[in-house]
């Protein structure tokens, strides 16, 4: 028995290759993505800070309770200055907040910008060589190949290809620089923490990414029989008269109605299957949002963690 062959595999070396024709819009698409990222990822942490702060104040009247006893004036004193310097501390730290948000809208607006651009014009140089190479292609290939079948596939893989380099290029500069700044600013608080939630991150990830693998021949499979709706109705169109004379209406109307049962089935058994793994990054977050709760919770009941820094942990996860 022949083997059978197996499932093409998409390689998207050659997308890189176009989108390198356009240098300036995906160095602006991740030079402002890294920036927006880096900002991103430093407001929570002068957010934990700031809430350590605030609980200053409360520690301190405790010490000055017992201090009192000794000394009735000095309690005072130590409040009027210990209020005077946390009013400029926050203040400071509240305007960097500000500032750092304003920086990260801006370097955002710049990532979509950039990354529209690049998508768009390497968009255009598909279609500009994809047309060019239809028009070498050989008689043959037409009457193998029927044109809404081509059609339907064109159209749906260059709408992919767009989606995929304004999502790529949207995301990949933040991600990258706020993974390396969140997991050293986390570090820095506690390693053992950061360490379980990355850890979580990194499996359910590589899972994901694996299920995803296995569902992409259903995929191409819907594609396969949507090509071959578009193929029936684009002969049907062509012949209209043909088949009106000969009275063919019902067989190419069952034809056709078959085609679409057979489309709703790879359909749906695809989406039943991909649904699940579109619910995985969900589950992702609220699996570490759920373990850094909990161990994060009791770290900060034992007093090994802050409040504000148990805060960071649980806005960087949202």
């Amino acid at each position: 028995m022949q083997a059978q062959a197996p499932h093409p595999v998409a390689d998207l070396q050659w997308l890189g290759r176009y989108a390198l024709k356009h240098p300036q819009a995906a160095l602006g698409a991740l030079v402002c993505g890294m920036i927006g990222g880096f900002t991103a990822s430093l407001e929570p942490y002068l957010i934990g800070g700031v809430i350590d702060r605030l609980r200053q104040p409360i520690l301190i009247e405790a010490y000055l309770s017992g201090v009192s006893a000794v000394s009735p004036a000095l309690p005072k004193l130590l409040a009027a200055r210990n209020q005077s310097t946390l009013t400029d501390e926050l203040t400071v730290q509240i305007a960097m907040i500000l500032g750092l948000a304003l920086v990260t809208i801006v370097a955002f607006f710049g990532q979509r910008h950039y990354s529209g651009k690049i998508a768009y014009a390497v968009n255009f140089d598909i279609r500009h060589d994809l047309f060019d190479n239809l028009l070498t292609l050989e008689h043959r290939f037409y009457q193998e190949h029927a044109t809404g079948d081509l059609i339907s596939r064109m159209h749906s893989d260059l709408t992919i290809l767009w989606q995929l380099l304004a999502l790529g290029f949207t995301r990949m500069g933040s991600a990258f620089a706020t993974l390396i700044v969140v997991f050293v600013l986390l570090s820095s608080v506690n390693f053992p923490l950061t360490l379980v939630a990355f850890t979580v991150l990194a499996v359910s990830t590589s899972v994901q990414m694996r299920v995803g693998l296995k569902i992409a021949p259903l995929f191409e499979q819907v594609q396969d029989q949507a090509g071959a709706m578009a193929g029936l109705v684009q002969d049907t169109v062509s012949g209209i008269q043909t088949i009106k004379t000969a009275g063919r209406e019902p067989g190419v109307y069952d034809k056709f109605r078959d085609e679409a049962v057979e489309y709703r089935r790879r359909w749906l058994y695809f989406k039943r299957r991909y649904e699940p793994v579109g619910l995985l990054p969900n589950m992702i977050s609220e699996t570490t949002a759920a373990i850094v709760v909990l161990v994060g919770g009791v770290l900060t009941l034992n007093g090994s963690l802050t409040l504000g820094d148990f805060t960071s942990y649980l806005i960087y996860l949202t």
